[in-house]
């Protein structure tokens, strides 16, 4: 499949559906990060309020995923510079932002396991508007609760090769 033809399937504009394999893939090389990822990805919500929101943990989590820094605090519904003195400071996520910030673990992990683990893959379909979401980029929905039941519908689709 050549690069056209899979932006077309990524952002549902193609008719044949190609199918993707199943799995977890690493997110990082670093094990330690890979261990946070998984724990956070597979919490249950009666587990959230234990799990570290740590700076630390959250600039990984910048980095290994690609996103910006003005992307994650739109994601969480938190003001830029509260984010960013939350990270310069060393500090850990406020309690009301955890839910936020697990599903949206939880949704590049179920992410990365659609796209069988091609990182590049998966962040490009997140950035290009999709038919089969009204046009609208991926990325757009993470910021809200009804768009991230969306892109988890979505993630399942290509998960499971179901299209339209």
């Amino acid at each position: 499949m050549d690069l056209s033809e899979k932006i077309a399937h990524l952002t549902g504009q193609c008719s044949r559906p190609e199918p993707f394999l199943l799995g977890s893939y690493a997110i990082s090389t670093d094990e330690k990060f890979n261990t946070w990822f998984y724990k956070v990805a597979n919490v249950s919500s009666i587990e959230v309020s234990k799990l570290d929101f740590s700076a630390k943990n959250i600039n990984s989590f910048i980095t290994e995923t690609g996103l910006t820094k003005d992307a994650l605090a739109s994601v969480l519904g938190i003001s830029r510079s509260k984010l960013y003195n939350l990270l310069k400071d060393g500090e850990s996520l406020e309690p009301k932002y955890k839910p936020t910030f697990v599903m949206t673990v939880k949704l590049w992990e179920k992410g990365l396991t659609a796209f069988d683990g091609d990182k590049q893959s998966f962040e490009m379909w997140l950035k290009l508007p999709n038919t089969n979401l009204g046009n609208i980029a991926p990325f757009e929905l993470l910021s809200n609760e009804p768009g991230r039941r969306e892109l988890e519908k979505a993630l399942d689709r290509i998960e499971f090769s179901v299209y339209g």
